[in-house]
């Protein structure tokens, strides 16, 4: 069933999981039913036939787009019952949670940083990812209000050894883009958002780099890094030199690093509407817990 490696064993908060529970899996896409297959195994539970339509249909869009091969890691911080369930990834590395509880979760909108030291480890290494030209990063969120915050980050000591990759910055609770080939010098404070939705940004092979925000696209000019920063990129907070800094109370429901070689803003912006039909779609879907 698909190309996940099975079985899985993993940790949140700490503690490793283990389960055999079998619920019936509905998706017709291999990927999507192995992935609901081990996540409804860890949630002991079967996901309603609403949200694994959901699922299954956000695969399948992305392998239509010819987006699915270029996904290195992806992570749904929604649908699942638990917080076991959700450090099932749909593609790519385990991540491990820390701090979080079931109160921080909403199965339609994604986890809640509580701001102070709760964060995830994607254990994706920065400098495995964004080491060349042809990458990129997504996500989707709601704004916290903390300033100087992070929402997906990997920080060394030195300049160009990494940096933040979305974050809030100075003294607006506005979203802004830092970098996607890691650059310290390089921001776009001239395209800062108050708005909710899916961030992203792509540096093509040989091209400027494209912007992705909930309701426009736009482009700027990144080098690629020649010394990105080897920590695990970290979610809801800065990962710096393995310290988790600047947490975020903001929440996250998905995010995901992989390969972009598009010069063009197309195959982002189908991402995205990829992105906002699974949400869309769970917000309809009904749930029985």
């Amino acid at each position: 069933m698909g190309s996940q490696i099975w079985p899985v064993s993993f940790f949140v908060n700490g503690q490793q999981l283990s389960g055999s529970s079998s619920f019936p899996v509905t998706a017709s896409d291999p990927d999507a039913a192995a992935y609901i297959d081990l996540l409804q195994k860890y949630d002991e539970a079967e996901l309603e036939s609403g949200v694994q339509d959901a699922i299954n249909t956000f695969v399948v869009t992305l392998k239509n787009n010819n987006l699915w091969a270029n996904v290195v890691h992806m992570q749904l911080l929604v649908g699942a019952r638990t917080l076991e369930g959700i450090a099932v990834p749909l593609k790519g590395a385990t991540p491990t949670l820390y701090g979080f509880s079931m109160s921080d979760y909403n199965r339609r909108e994604g986890l809640l940083g509580n701001g102070v030291d709760s964060y995830i480890n994607s254990n994706v290494s920065m400098s495995s990812i964004f080491n060349a030209e042809g990458r990129y990063y997504i996500a989707r969120l709601k704004r916290g209000s903390i300033l100087n915050s992070v929402y997906i980050g990997a920080s060394g000591i030195a300049t160009n050894t990494g940096s933040v990759l979305l974050g809030i910055g100075g003294t607006q609770t506005t979203i802004r883009q830092r970098v996607v080939m890691p650059e310290t010098t390089s921001n776009d404070n001239s395209l800062r958002h108050d708005l909710d939705g899916v961030y992203g940004a792509a540096k093509p092979n040989g091209a400027n780099h494209i912007s992705l925000y909930p309701n426009i696209n736009g482009s700027g000019v990144f080098t690629v890094a020649t010394n990105p920063s080897n920590r695990n990129i970290y979610v809801f907070a800065n990962n710096r030199n393995g310290a988790a800094t600047n947490h975020s109370n903001g929440r996250i429901g998905l995010y995901s690093f992989g390969d972009y070689s598009s010069t063009t803003a197309t195959d982002f912006l189908n991402f995205r509407t990829a992105i906002d039909t699974l949400f869309s779609s769970l917000a309809s879907a009904t749930l029985t817990s």
